[in-house]
């Protein structure tokens, strides 16, 4: 009939017209500042500041990021290095990030404020952390000057406190490209200067040197608080499934002038998402309007 042949057809297209889409590499790396941030926040709550149904909460949330890890990973193994797609639905992770955001606001009472009152909070130079790179970077074709962004893959805490959470953006520019057998050095150089930093809402000048580039987060860096506790390894869930393509970013090394080195004859490459781990060279000085 043709009623029956028009219905038929119009399911055809209905698939393809309401699929789920993926989360990108994107969305899961802000998932895993989240998830960080929520796990600085509770290594700072006392103890017994959590009521039963907020560590039922904690509990579920590793739970629901854990399934999204596995996941991504039978994905993975089911495409390959090379395929699309995370295999987690973008609405999972959006319903996770939600989550997250409303837990933490629920602890935002509880948490030791000891320096509320404090005009600034200064993050000592020596100071390690370590950013995610929101664009890739080639010594073939970058210029000098060219500028980039990048995000704190990790919370900064001083103290009692989060200094700068993670997913903060941070801004730099490419100061130095060599590229591979150009003049007597067939080693490719890319010096890459991170010199701003965006704080509620304000923008503030940065000085640090660049020590290491990888492919994966190893967290922990620009922590004065062990994450103990309920919240512990929340934060790292997710870690094991973000970064560059295997094998991107192997073979580059940081020379002792801070210039990211390529293998003898190669360009440095580095990806979206690559691991960038950096030194402040100066105490870096942020207006204290606490969040």
């Amino acid at each position: 009939m043709p009623t029956v042949w028009l219905l038929t057809l119009l399911l055809a297209f209905v698939p393809s017209a309401f699929a789920q889409t993926d989360a990108t590499e994107d969305d899961l790396a802000k998932l895993q500042a989240d998830l960080q941030n929520l796990e600085a926040d509770l290594g700072l709550v006392a103890p017994d500041a959590l009521s039963p149904s907020q560590r039922e909460r904690v509990e579920r949330i590793r739970e629901e990021a854990i399934y999204l890890n596995v996941k991504a990973r039978k994905h993975q193994e089911a495409m390959g290095s090379e395929g699309e797609g995370t295999g987690i639905p973008r609405d999972e992770v959006r319903d996770l990030r939600l989550d997250v955001s409303d837990l933490r606001n629920e602890l935002r009472p509880h948490l030791t404020r000891a320096a509320e009152a404090e005009a600034a909070t200064t993050i000592p130079a020596g100071t390690e952390l370590e950013l995610r790179l929101e664009e890739s970077l080639s010594s073939e074709t970058a210029k000098p000057g060219d500028r980039f962004s990048a995000t704190c893959a990790a919370p900064v805490l001083r103290g009692n406190r989060v200094a700068i959470e993670a997913g903060s953006v941070f801004r730099g520019r490419v100061e130095l490209v060599d590229q591979a057998g150009r003049g007597t050095d067939r080693t490719a150089r890319l010096l890459l200067v991170v010199d701003e930093v965006e704080y509620q809402g304000k923008s503030y000048d940065v000085a640090a040197t660049v020590t290491d580039a990888s492919e994966r987060l190893e967290t922990g860096l620009g922590s004065e608080a062990k994450k103990i506790g309920i919240g512990a390894g929340l934060g790292s869930v997710l870690g094991a499934i973000l970064g560059g393509k295997k094998g991107a970013v192997i073979g580059a090394t940081v020379g002792g002038t801070g210039a990211i080195l390529g293998t003898e004859g190669n360009e440095v490459e580095l990806p979206h998402g690559t691991i960038l781990r950096l030194r402040l060279d100066r105490d870096l000085v942020l207006s204290e309007n606490a969040r």
